[in-house]
């Protein structure tokens, strides 16, 4: 009994410092101090995903001993709970939920990754139109990034925290063609990737960022309309089967049931007549 009461406790125990340490990790959102490439970092790589964490808006350099505790902890957790609550459970039963414990955390970043790059992606046409408005009135190229995200995005935005840093790096003197490098890697967007490139080639020839970004635009534009027309057709072919259900119905009974009547009698009369 003393030995039940006992594992409860440290159970217990190990959950609160597991939710208080995943509270803590949620929490460490970038900010001036990240202001750093992915190619400083790519030597964590082997013992921790950094890359999977920036790109999911957490501080990578603070979040290292947080990662691995949380893990360990939630290693610990599940097996408490294995032994004290599914003692009749098969070994590789067991071991298969140990393991999924082990990369819980992993597939919640993969999901929080995802989501935020899903934000991005939807604020990119609202941002560089604000941005192209910015440049035509003669704003600097970094501080239309920074009134771009402080009036055109939400304060909690991940693409206004991330446009901050970029116009912090241009600010310091950072080379631009790097600094838009990093943006879309630390962010892993593909229409970032683009514009970043897209911006590049624009410094290096001379040419107006303005019709650079234009470009962008329409190229997000007629992306954001072929997502549209896909979700159109798609919904078009999932009402296409209850309509079927519906209307078959329906269909044999005002055409084919009429016509059969009429076949009917027409049968009995000619069975009368002979």
């Amino acid at each position: 009994m003393n030995i039940s009461l006992y594992a409860d406790i440290i159970l217990g125990l190990l959950l609160i410092a597991t939710t208080w340490l995943f509270y803590l990790f949620h929490n460490t959102r970038v900010d001036d101090k990240d202001i750093t490439t992915l190619s400083e970092i790519v030597p964590l790589e082997r013992i921790y995903p950094a890359t999977l964490i920036r790109q999911a808006g957490l501080s990578v350099l603070r979040n290292r001993m947080l990662y691995w505790s949380i893990k360990i902890s939630l290693v610990f957790v599940t097996i408490m709970m294995l032994f004290e609550f599914m003692s009749q459970v098969s070994l590789w039963t067991k071991v298969g939920m140990t393991i999924s414990a082990f990369l819980g955390l992993d597939i919640w970043l993969l999901l929080k990754r995802q989501v935020r790059k899903q934000r991005i992606n939807h604020s990119l046409e609202f941002f560089i139109s604000l941005l192209i408005v910015y440049l035509k009135s003669g704003t600097a190229l970094s501080q239309a990034f920074r009134l771009s995200a402080e009036y055109g995005l939400a304060k909690d935005h991940p693409l206004a925290d991330e446009l901050l840093l970029l116009s912090l790096e241009i600010e310091s003197g950072r080379d631009r063609e790097r600094a838009f490098e990093d943006l879309a890697s630390r962010t892993g967007v593909q229409n970032l990737t683009k514009l970043a490139a897209i911006i590049h080639i624009g410094l290096q020839i001379g040419s107006p960022l303005v019709n650079c970004l234009q470009s962008q635009l329409s190229s997000i534009q007629q992306q954001r309309q072929q997502i549209v027309n896909a979700k159109i057709n798609r919904k078009s072919l999932e009402l296409l089967l209850p309509m079927l259900l519906v209307c078959f119905p329906m269909f044999l009974v005002l055409v084919f049931f009429p016509a059969a009547i009429q076949f009917i009698d027409l049968l009995t009369v000619l069975g009368d007549l002979i």
